[in-house]
C-alpha cells in the first residue's frame, strides 16, 4: 500500500467539494514523448475517488482500468490524502509507488477542484506530490506533506525571483547604453511577473500561515528552515520593490509615449489646420466664382427679361399692324366693290335709259312710215343680218328707195347691239353681286 498527499491551492478554509468537480470529471492526457505515437491515460473522478485509464493498445478511442485512488482525507489548508496499489505499465517508466508519482497525473487531478488564476497551466506541474509508503497524518504539526510542500513552493518562489533579477539586469544595461525608456520593450514584462509572484504568495499562505507550520519560521534554529521561511517571506517584498521600479519606468514610457503621440497629434492637427484653410480659402474662392456666376446670370436673366418684354412689345405692334392692313385692305376691298356695283348699276341704268330712248325712237320712226315699211323695218331689226349684205330675197328691188332710212335703220341696229352687250354686261354684274352676297 502506497499514500499519495496532494496539495489543492485554496484561498479560502472551506472543504473542496471533491464530490462536484468544477470543471468536470474526466480529462484525457497524452503521456508519449513520441508525437507519431500518442498514448493516452483517462483521469476520472469516481465520486471522492480517482480512476487511472490507459489506452488499449489495439484502439485508440477505448480505455481500460489502470489503478484507482482511493480518498482517505483531507485538511483545510488543501491538503488531500489517498491511497493506492503500486503499479507500473509493462515496458514503460509510467506508474505508481512510493517514490513515484507521475507529475501530470498531479496536474490533472489539480485541475479538476482549481482554477489557474495567477499562473499558466504549466506552472502547476512543476510542483512534485508527496508520495510515501507509510500512512501520515495531514492534521499533524510540520507534518511531513507540508514540510515538501513548502520546499517546493521555496524553489517555485525562488526560480521567480531569478527570473526578475535577470529581467531587471537586462534593462538595467539597456538604460545604461542610451536607449530610452519608451523603446525599452522589456518593461512590459514585468506586470505578469508580479501577478504570478502575488498567486504563489497568495496560495502560499495557505500552508506558511497554517496552525500545522510551526518549524518553517525565521526564528527557527533550523538553518534550513529559517532560510525556507526566510525566502517565502522576503521573496515578494522584493517583488513588490521591483514593482516600484518597473513602475516608474513604465509610467515614464507610458509618459514618453503619450507626450510623442500628442506631438504627433499636434503636428497633425496642424497639418489638418493648414489643409482646411487651403481648404477654405479654395471655397471661398469658389464661393466668389459662384457669386460673379450667379451675377453674371442675373444680369443675362434681366437681358433676357428685357429683350423678352421687347419682343412681345415688337409681336404685339406687329399683329396691330397687320390687323390694320387687313382691316384696311378689307375696307379697301369691299369700297372696290362697292363702286364696281355702283358703276354697274349706274351703267344699267344709262343702258335701261338708252334702251327707253331707243324704243321711244323706234316707235317715232314706226309711226312716220306706212305700215308695210313698217313690217320692213320690224322685219330689217329681227334680221339684221339681211341690211347687211344690202341685199333681199324679197324687197331686193326697193332697197334704193329706202336707202336713207336704211342708214338711220343701221344705226339702230348697232345701238341695239350695244343695248344688248351692255344688258349682257350688267346681267353679268348682277351675277357677280349675287355671288359676293
Amino acid at each position: 500500500m502506497c499514500f499519495v498527499v496532494l496539495w489543492i491551492p485554496t484561498v479560502n478554509h472551506i472543504p473542496i467539494p471533491f464530490d462536484n468537480p468544477l470543471f468536470g470529471g474526466v480529462k484525457d492526457f497524452n503521456i508519449s514523448d513520441d508525437p507519431s505515437e500518442p498514448f493516452f491515460v483517462r483521469v476520472k473522478t469516481m465520486g471522492r475517488d480517482i480512476d487511472i485509464l490507459i489506452q488499449k493498445e489495439d484502439s485508440t478511442s477505448e480505455f481500460e482500468h489502470f489503478l484507482t485512488l482511493h480518498y482517505l482525507d483531507f485538511s483545510h489548508n488543501g491538503m488531500v490524502k489517498y491511497s493506492f496499489e503500486a503499479k507500473f505499465l509493462e515496458d514503460s517508466e509510467f506508474g505508481f509507488d512510493d517514490r513515484t508519482f507521475p507529475e501530470a497525473i498531479y496536474h490533472l487531478i489539480k485541475g479538476f477542484y482549481h482554477i489557474h488564476e495567477f499562473h499558466e497551466d504549466e506552472s502547476d506541474s512543476s510542483f512534485k506530490p508527496f508520495v510515501s509508503a507509510e500512512d501520515i497524518d495531514i492534521h499533524e504539526r510540520d507534518n511531513l506533506a507540508l514540510r515538501h510542500y513548502l520546499k517546493n513552493h521555496e524553489r517555485a518562489v525562488l526560480d521567480l525571483v531569478n527570473s526578475a533579477k535577470r529581467l531587471l539586469r537586462h534593462v538595467t544595461d539597456l538604460e545604461k547604453n542610451g536607449q530610452g525608456h519608451e523603446s525599452i520593450r522589456e518593461y512590459d514584462s514585468f506586470p505578469d511577473m508580479y501577478v504570478m509572484a502575488l498567486g504563489y504568495d497568495t496560495y502560499i499562505r495557505s500552508l506558511f500561515e497554517s496552525v500545522y507550520n510551526k518549524e518553517c519560521r525565521i526564528t527557527n534554529e533550523d538553518k534550513e528552515l529559517r532560510r525556507r521561511a526566510f525566502n517565502l517571506e522576503n521573496s515578494i517584498r522584493y517583488f513588490k520593490a521591483l514593482y516600484v521600479y518597473f513602475d516608474t519606468r513604465i509610467r515614464q514610457k507610458n509618459y514618453v509615449s503619450i507626450l510623442k503621440k500628442s506631438e504627433d497629434n499636434l503636428r497633425n492637427s496642424e497639418e489638418s489646420l493648414r489643409r482646411l484653410e487651403t481648404n477654405l480659402q479654395a471655397t471661398q474662392e469658389s464661393l466668389n466664382l459662384s457669386q460673379q456666376n450667379l451675377d453674371t446670370a442675373g444680369n443675362t436673366l434681366r437681358t433676357s427679361e428685357k429683350n423678352l418684354i421687347e419682343t412681345k412689345n415688337a409681336a404685339k405692334s406687329s399683329t396691330h399692324w397687320a390687323i390694320y392692313s387687313i382691316v384696311f385692305s378689307a375696307l379697301f376691298s369691299i369700297l372696290g366693290l362697292w363702286y364696281s356695283v355702283k358703276t354697274s348699276n349706274d351703267s344699267s341704268d344709262q343702258l335701261e335709259e338708252v334702251k327707253s330712248q331707243l324704243i321711244e325712237t323706234l316707235k317715232e320712226v314706226k309711226q312716220g312710215i306706212p305700215d308695210d315699211e313698217s313690217n320692213k323695218t320690224q322685219a330689217i331689226l329681227e334680221e339684221p343680218t339681211a341690211f347687211k349684205t344690202g341685199t333681199n330675197k324679197n324687197y331686193g328691188s326697193k332697197g334704193s328707195a329706202f336707202s336713207n332710212r336704211n342708214l338711220t335703220v343701221e344705226e339702230n341696229n348697232r345701238s341695239v347691239k350695244e343695248a344688248s352687250s351692255e344688258d349682257t354686261r350688267i346681267e353679268e354684274s348682277k351675277m357677280s353681286k349675287d355671288s359676293l352676297k
